[in-house]
């Protein structure tokens, strides 16, 4: 017998050997969606492509998503759904390839269709707003860390997995840049303004006098006791920020960061995408078109009316 539990770990353990990124974590994230389902201390062998398929049908259908630490009402978004079947299609077939089960039943699972991607930026007005509470909220050491957090997502675009992983050795505040292991383990450079250098360097001060257990850039006290901030650990900063400020329904998760970076620096017309692609660790400028270069109507609309080439025609001749 083999417990959803115990292949879970295995899988992890041999598909994620030695990553200190943020893909253990996800793996394990995702593959709990089926544990949860299953129960963990289903027999995995007994397993059919008829169970997946339930499994499928059960997130497509299922009313309520966990929303920060808090369940919430609310389907799965399509990208998640197809994220977390991909991750067991993924699972079984490693299960079949090391000898776990016999068939792969993952063979013909489907994927729902992927649906046009939304832009999902935080609105410029929210991050002043976060700023703004962040700078009053806490201890004294926890505003400066929570600033220099919120310049750093706002100037960066990194992911919040290469942030939960950046160690101060990661630090070059002379070419002004943090250098971070990011998705896949790869290494990115993220470049950092001068007021970010400023707000981290302010932030270093408090954090040593905290005493960390560990070189993490940004660490906690609370419950890790000078341990590296998690992932939940920053989602749930941003949560204690946005309650003390009116953001009822606003976007603010940290990703929603990163795609306000591409924008907005697509926006400002002084970065083509080529650059803002290396600039977000994209292995192809694809990607960045794909997910970050998406404008809603009125957005398309406003970039007409600034740059049409008939704006040089000036006022029409009359007609004779």
């Amino acid at each position: 017998m083999m417990t959803m539990h115990a292949a879970i770990d295995e899988f992890i353990l041999d598909v994620c050997a030695g990553k200190r990124n943020q893909t253990p974590e996800s793996y394990r994230k995702k593959l709990n969606f089926l544990a949860r389902f299953l129960r963990d201390d289903c027999d995995i062998t007994q397993l059919t492509p008829a169970d997946l398929e339930r499994f499928r049908r059960e997130c497509l259908e299922r009313g309520t998503k966990r929303h920060g630490t808090k369940t919430v009402e609310g389907p799965l978004s399509i990208f998640t759904v197809r994220s977390v079947l991909r991750t067991v299609i993924h699972f079984f077939k490693w299960l079949h390839q090391t000898g776990g089960l016999p068939e792969n039943i993952a063979v013909n699972l489907r994927l729902p269709k992927e649906p046009q991607p939304k832009p999902k930026a935080v609105h410029p007005d929210t991050i002043k707003k976060l700023v703004q509470a962040a700078a009053r909220m806490g201890e004294v050491w926890e505003r400066a860390r929570n600033l220099a957090i919120l310049y750093c997502l706002t100037d960066t675009g990194g992911r919040l997995g290469a942030f939960v992983n950046a160690t101060i050795d990661g630090l070059d505040f002379e070419r002004r840049t943090l250098t971070v292991t990011d998705k896949g383990g790869k290494q990115q450079v993220l470049q950092l303004l001068p007021v970010t250098c400023t707000l981290l360097k302010q932030w270093l001060d408090y954090r040593a006098k905290l005493n960390p257990v560990d070189n993490h850039l940004f660490v906690s006290v609370h419950k890790t006791k000078g341990q590296g901030m998690t992932a939940s650990a920053f989602y749930n900063m941003l949560h204690r920020l946005a309650r003390e400020t009116d953001l009822q329904g606003a976007r603010f998760n940290p990703h929603s960061f990163r795609h306000a970076f591409a924008r907005d620096t697509l926006q400002r017309g002084h970065c083509d995408i080529s650059r803002l692609s290396r600039l977000m660790g994209h292995t192809t400028p694809t990607i960045t078109l794909k997910y970050y270069a998406l404008w809603d109507d009125h957005e398309l609309k406003e970039a007409h009316d600034m740059t049409s080439p008939a704006l040089a025609l000036g006022e029409p001749p009359a007609i004779q």
